[in-house]
Parts: C-alpha cells; structure tokens; sequence
C-alpha cells in the first residue's frame, strides 16, 4: 500500500483515477507490485484509509525522511563513485593517446 501511496504522491490522481490507473497501467502495477492474476487492486478508499493510518500515528514525516536518507544515500554513493572513476578512467585514456602521438 505504501508504493500506492507513492504514486499516488508523484501523479496526484484522485483516489479513484488511481484505482483505474492501477487497472490500466502495467508500469504502475509493476511498481506497486500487485499481480491482477494473485491480488486485487485496492479500491479507491482504501488508500485514503491507510494515508489517514499514518498521518494519525504521526508517521509520514518520518516515513519520508528515512526513505529520502536512503535514496540520497544510494545516488551519492554509488552513482558519485561510479562517475568518479569514469572521469578518472577517461583521464588516463586521453594521457595515454596523448603520449601516443608525442
């Protein structure tokens, strides 16, 4: 239910646009992770229901703030590193043609 609540924060459809959306996106199951085969697509309340379950237990704000750290965490992590040593790498290549032709 909380990948239902995400999209439903990224695409801000109504409760029951996103009940079709869910029925007729196969990206947006995928993410979701609901097999129309094994699982039914949650009515249009209830992710109204589990969006007031959380705002009344005062969980959102900590919800999202661990998930951004996370995601934050990945992008600056592997994707900075990643990118570091291309630049490194591609540095090395031109050096190297450079010398070649001196």
């Amino acid at each position: 239910m909380l990948r239902v609540c995400f999209l439903q924060q990224w695409y801000a459809p109504a409760d029951e646009a996103l009940e079709d959306a869910l029925y007729d996106s196969q990206a947006l199951r995928d993410f979701a992770r609901i097999d129309l085969g094994a699982d039914a697509v949650a009515d249009a309340i209830t992710p109204l229901e589990f969006r007031r379950l959380l705002e009344s237990h005062d969980l959102c704000k900590g919800l999202f703030q661990a998930i951004n750290a996370d995601l934050s965490a990945r992008v600056c992590g592997t994707s900075f590193a990643h990118r570091e040593e291309s630049v490194s790498a591609s540095k090395g290549a031109v050096s190297g043609t450079d010398q070649e032709q001196a």
